[in-house]
């Protein structure tokens, strides 16, 4: 776990243009309904949405716009497929996960997971690295 001092650099470096915090608070803390929000949570996610204003496939509530980036596409490595997917079948997933978590993943998470470019995986034995190169 990091240490208070190492959070406080991490935070003063981080870039909010590149990785707009705004996006994630809205749609997943505040749980903002909004026209493909798991899609938009996906390219987020893996750093395919920028705060440019050439785009429209976001607006925050403070009028912000964001865009796709171009990694954002059926042939990246971000798990472009699985976003799309879960995002066009919100409702099916959302059933198949339970209330209670146990000690196990639920099934659909772990299936989910296993996907190229969507969940975790091991590099060099024991080395974990997320999906996006993040």
């Amino acid at each position: 776990m990091l240490k208070r001092d190492e959070v406080l650099k991490w935070l003063d470096a981080y870039d909010i243009k590149k990785y707009p915090t705004s996006v994630y608070d809205e749609l997943v803390v505040e749980q903002r309904p909004y026209p493909g929000r798991i899609k938009i949570l996906g390219a987020w996610k893996t750093g395919c949405l920028r705060a440019d204003g050439q785009g429209r496939e976001y607006v925050d509530k403070n009028g912000t716009a964001y865009s796709f980036t171009g990694r954002w596409n059926p042939n990246s490595s971000v798990g472009y497929l699985t976003w799309i997917e879960i995002s066009e079948n919100e409702k099916e997933i959302k059933e198949k996960i339970p209330k209670d978590f146990s000690e196990e993943k639920p099934e659909i998470v772990a299936e989910l997971e296993s996907r190229v470019g969507f969940g975790f995986k091991q590099v060099h034995g024991s080395q974990s690295v997320g999906s996006s190169g993040q």
